[in-house]
């Protein structure tokens, strides 16, 4: 009886349980879905799933966001995000942008949803009265007129009031089924990635037709499907890659299902300083004669039977052109061109190499195609295993000379550097450099798109280049790979010019607008974990540069920064804060240059070396030391404050180095070199815990620390006046250290602050892989007043 009843008490428990569950998850608020605002006459879709993070990782990193930030829509835009990120801050979401073909350009729609629907209200701070009803925006000079609305917990805003009206209709009925394609390429998404992009080729090719001419977008005929983009943002370049899903393909790409993929080459007969080119693969030359000419040509046997490999045009500003057809039998395929010289060809020599001229008109494109047409008679010359084509006796000259001295496009740090990088196996590829493309494209512009041109051009010359690559997958189906790379080598000026050239290997300089005294410290992005430079001018003024070159902000102190810089999490949330001193102050400074709150704290008397920040038993409870000019070392916490029951203790002698913190057979020990050598030994609330017996006697500098097993067996290495590297132990004995010891040296776990200090002259330099790219660079401050970074060697 009694287990009866036990089991009906444990039955009704859980049947309360589940009734609760159900019920609460009945009324709690469910996160609106903002992929039900889409239309489906959309050309372009971005979806990114946590917009304000993707933000400014992508503002602090990106080489692509220095080129453009400065414009007024980019900066209004990054001016409303930070709003947004104040008043959002912790607050999960997606945001789902939509652009539609629209008679004067574009229409632009912005979904952004809240995984707590109430949140969505915050967006009262972009459009003050929303809660109240539907809003119109004005016009700005940087920004066109908007409206916005909030239904159930899903922020509108749109530049067009009927696309508003139909996205609330949308979200208030069924949505119209979304046609096959676009499923199956929304469906091929990743899961990671920054962003996701779906764009609808056909559509994309209208959006386009406002600034370019039908012959400039000719290549895209015929081009109709949905390409699914993972879009990854990195400080170099900006990756891409997905599917994508075709009902039909121009002509020139028809025949890539069938010939396979193989190695992007094709530059290593090129001369650099091109504008853009493509190549494709060919592994069956007469498959690909017969797909892409309506008329089989009785040149095939002459022009294109022994092609085999990656071939395709490459252009440069001016106009001047190559094409390349590879060989895997360059005997056969210089007897079959000169079949055509029976009669007698123009032939010229250059560095050895033999030059003909092509007897046949337009031969090339007979048997490879319209793109050939600009070939009509071109002058040729076999380069290892390829036949290189232009119209232009100078122009061969030219990809002889980058053949012979090895200064091909493919091998350019400049030019070929984004393709050296990211290029790989593929069926077609297609490269560009933007700065130089957009200017050969503007006889193919219309008025509207030559006067975007003219108005971005300072964005489109600071921008680097574009790679794009097709390999297939299934029928109606290709994998897509591309990146758009930022620039490198750019001087930039905090002064607000825009970027130039620089010379030599740097991949950025830039000028702080007076001597540097101090720096360079590298300070961790908690966003993007890639590292930002922090130097101090000698106006006292520290700046904060990302690891592309770009000033984040600078701010003025009131002296000289004492040593290196600190970082810590005052707030325990992820969220990093750095903290320095002068010898008057201690700063705790956040990642957007503003004091943080009981910051800057001014010190009883003047610090007379850098402070050190302490988490003794890693919870995040901060303790801050500054040693003094009167010979005490004083203690706060991180919030500012006089640590509680610490009276600052007294060395012998002042000191000028920074406290060290050893932890040793689990006791805290604090060690403080005063100015004549003198060791003392402090537990954690400041009392002796050691005397040591060692001196530091005629010490020119402190090298570093090397803890031991027990605090007696600690060693310290100094230099003395004579240049003599030596080593004590802290209970007494010492030795001299040898030359062959410099690399032990580099790799002690405590060294004291030297280079990046105002104790050594600069130029100051520290190497370490700042953008995460798996490549070491090398970060230089000089006294010129400029920061530089450039790959080591």
């Amino acid at each position: 009886m009694r287990r009866a009843l036990l089991l009906v008490f444990l039955l009704g428990i859980t049947g309360a349980i589940i009734w609760w569950l159900v019920r609460w998850n009945r009324d709690a608020p469910h996160a609106p879905d903002p992929w039900r605002a889409v239309p489906t006459t959309a050309a372009a879709i971005i979806h990114v799933p946590d917009p304000l993070n993707t933000w400014e990782r992508f503002k602090s990193t990106s080489q692509t966001w220095n080129a453009w930030s400065a414009y007024p829509a980019c900066h209004a835009v990054d001016s409303l995000m930070e709003v947004l990120r104040g008043k959002l801050e912790g607050e999960r979401s997606e945001l789902v942008v939509t652009i539609t073909p629209a008679e004067d350009g574009f229409n632009l729609t912005l979904a952004w949803a809240f995984a707590d629907p109430r949140a969505a209200t915050g967006m009262e701070a972009l459009v003050p009265g929303l809660g109240a009803g539907r809003q119109r925006i004005a016009a700005t000079a940087a920004l066109p007129a908007m409206e916005a609305s909030i239904t159930g917990g899903l922020f509108l805003l749109s530049t067009s009031t009927a696309e508003l009206d139909e996205a609330l209709a949308r979200l208030d009925h069924s949505s119209a089924k979304a046609d096959s394609l676009f499923s199956a390429a929304r469906n091929s998404l990743g899961s990671n990635g920054d962003a996701h992009i779906l764009l609808h080729t056909d559509r994309c090719k209208r959006l386009l037709n406002t600034w370019l001419t039908p012959e400039a977008l000719a290549p895209l005929d015929g081009l109709d499907g949905w390409a699914a983009l993972d879009l990854r943002a990195r400080p170099e370049a900006t990756l891409l890659s997905g599917m994508l899903f075709t009902q039909a393909v121009p002509r020139a790409l028809r025949p890539v299902p069938g010939q396979g993929s193989c190695s992007a080459n094709m530059g290593r007969v090129l001369p650099s300083g091109l504008t853009t080119h493509w190549q494709t693969c060919i592994t069956d030359a007469a498959r690909y004669h017969a797909e892409v000419v309506d008329t089989p040509s009785d040149l095939f046997a002459t022009y294109g039977a022994w092609a085999y490999g990656s071939f395709g045009i490459a252009v440069a500003g001016d106009g001047r052109a190559w094409a390349v057809v590879p060989t895997d039998d360059p005997p056969r395929a210089v007897e079959a061109l000169h079949t055509r010289c029976s009669s007698g060809c123009d032939t010229l020599s250059y560095r050895n190499v033999r030059m003909s001229r092509t007897p046949d008109t337009l031969a090339l494109a007979a048997v490879w195609g319209a793109p050939f047409q600009r070939f009509v008679r071109p002058w040729w010359c076999l380069l290892g295993d390829r036949v290189v084509f232009s119209a232009e006796v100078n122009s061969l000259r030219e990809a002889i000379d980058a053949w012979s001295d090895g200064s091909s496009f493919q091998q350019d740090t400049h030019s070929g550097a984004l393709f050296q990088r990211y290029a790989s196996d593929a069926a077609w590829t297609w490269w560009c450099d933007l700065s130089t493309g957009i200017e050969a494209l503007r006889p193919r512009m219309r008025a509207a798109g030559t006067a975007s041109a003219d108005a971005h051009r300072t964005g489109w010359g600071a921008s680097g280049a574009a790679l794009l690559q097709l390999a297939p997958d299934a029928p109606g189906r290709y994998q897509v790979t591309a990146c758009i790379g930022g620039t490198s080598g750019t001087v930039i000026s905090n002064g607000g010019s825009s970027p130039t050239d620089s010379s030599g290997s740097a991949r950025w300089s830039v000028s702080v607008g007076a001597p540097i005294i101090a720096g360079p410290f590298l300070l961790t992005d908690h966003l993007s974990r890639t590292k930002q430079v922090l130097v101090q001018d000698k106006k006292y003024r520290i700046h904060l540069i990302t690891c592309t070159g770009k000033t984040l902000w600078q701010r003025e102190l009131d002296g000289p920064v004492k040593g290196g810089v600190e970082q810590v999490d005052r707030y325990k949330n992820g969220k990093l804060q750095m903290i320095l001193n002068t010898a008057d102050r201690v700063y705790l400074i956040d990642r957007n240059g503003e004091n943080v709150t009981g910051f800057p704290l001014s010190l009883p008397e003047k610090a007379s070396a850098p402070l050190s920040v302490f988490d003794y038993d890693g919870r995040k409870d901060y303790r801050v030391l500054v040693p003094t000019v009167g010979a005490r070392l004083l203690n706060f916490d991180i919030a500012g404050k006089v640590t509680e029951g610490w009276t600052p203790p007294r060395t012998p002698v002042v000191c000028t180095l920074p406290v060290e913190h050893l932890r040793i057979r689990g006791k805290d020990h604090l060690l403080l070199v005063d100015r004549n050598g003198g060791i003392t030994v402090l537990d954690r609330r400041g009392a002796p815990r050691y005397t040591p017996k060692l001196a530091v006697k005629d010490a020119a500098r402190v090298i570093g620390l090397e803890p031991g097993l027990e605090i007696g067996e600690t060693r310290l290495i100094w230099e003395d006046v004579e240049r003599n590297r030596l080593r004590g132990r802290l209970d007494g004995p010492v030795d001299t250290l040898t030359l062959d010891a410099d690399s032990m040296l580099l790799n002690l776990p405590r060294l004291y602050p030297w280079a990046g200090t105002t104790e050594e002259p600069l130029p100051h330099s520290v190497v370490q892989d700042i953008d995460l790219d798996g490549v070491k660079e090398r970060v230089t401050a000089t006294t010129d007043g400029h920061v530089t970074v450039g790959a080591e060697r």
